[in-house]
Formats: C-alpha cells, structure tokens, sequence
C-alpha cells in the first residue's frame, strides 16, 4: 500500500461486515488509525481482529447504535478523546426494510428512516465540528441499497441529482432541465 492515510483518523459505521470491514482493513493498510462502529459486537471484534493481524491499527465501539443522537456522539466524543480529533467520516452502516408500497408499515417506514438517513444525519452532525476544524471538507455515505434508477427521488437525493426543473435549475444546466435516459427531446 501508499501509506495515503498515514496518521489519519478515519471513523467509519457498520465495520462488523461487508462494506464497512473492508474500508477498515483498506484504511488501515494505508496507513490511517481506524475507529469503527457496529450493532454486532461479535462481528465488530472479527473486523478489529483481521486489521491488528494485518498488522494495522483500529479501535472501535460495539456495541453502539448511532442511528441514535446520543450513539453517534458518544462515538465521535470517543474518537476525538483518544486520537484528538477526526479527519474522515465514512457513514457505511445502515439498514432497511423492503417492502412493496402498500405492505411497508409506518414501523417498517420510521425503521429505515432511523437507519438510513438518521445515522448519516446523526453522525455527521456530531463530528462536523471536528471535521471542519481539521480541514475535512465532506462526509462520505454508503448508498448502495438505495435505487439508482434515474427517476428514483431516493437515489437521486442520495447522489446530490434533482429532476432539474427547480428553481436554481435554469442556473445549473445553462437554462435547460435536466434530462434523464429515455426522455425524449
């Protein structure tokens, strides 16, 4: 690896699996001091396992659900007061529950609202503040479970796109909406 990362402090959500176990094992081999978070202790403590045999460094918090305000900051409080602050927020963990429209329950709604948007929002909320202070200039969010069909509002929103026809569209697209595969014109 390039040492990219070295001495960063990247604190990355969901490491106890997939996506967010192989950005800690990517991140540490290059370099960085990787704080994780999982729901699953278990599976937290494999990750930060596999990174110290890598021979990397990773501590982390498991287990804690940030999709809650208190979860998340007590995540970033963590952070800041054993690796004096924070350079990468890498919001990764997230959960839905799929349905079509008429089946999804308000709980089913209210449960991936919580654990797709809240633990981005929560998160980055909390460590703004120490993100700016280190020069950091965005947050990053894993939306691979959200749709990436192009008329898709959840997808779009996601990927900072609109339909372009707001009111700062014509700005935006040297006066012309948007226009997306298979639109004609």
């Amino acid at each position: 690896m390039t040492a990219r990362l070295n001495g960063k402090v990247p604190l990355i959500s969901g490491t106890g699996s997939g996506m967010g176990r192989a950005a800690a094992r990517l991140f540490a081999a290059e370099g960085a001091i990787v704080v994780g978070t999982d729901v699953n202790a278990d599976a937290n403590s494999e990750t930060t396992e596999l990174v110290r045999k890598d021979g990397n460094t990773m501590t982390s918090i498991a287990p804690l659900d940030v999709s809650e305000p208190a979860g998340a900051q007590a995540w970033i409080d963590s952070a800041v007061e054993h690796h004096g602050g924070i350079d990468i927020l890498y919001n990764n963990a997230g959960d839905t529950r799929f349905g079509s429209f008429p089946d999804v329950s308000v709980e089913d709604y209210e449960y991936t609202i919580r654990n797709e948007l809240g633990i981005t929002w929560h998160c980055t909320q909390a460590a703004w503040p120490h993100l700016i202070s280190r020069g950091a200039q965005c947050s990053c969010a894993d939306q691979s479970r959200v749709s990436t069909a192009p008329r898709s509002s959840a997808g779009g929103a996601c990927r900072g796109e609109g339909r372009g026809d707001g009111p700062d569209a014509p700005a935006r697209s040297g006066g012309r909406r948007a226009r997306y595969p298979g639109e004609l014109g």
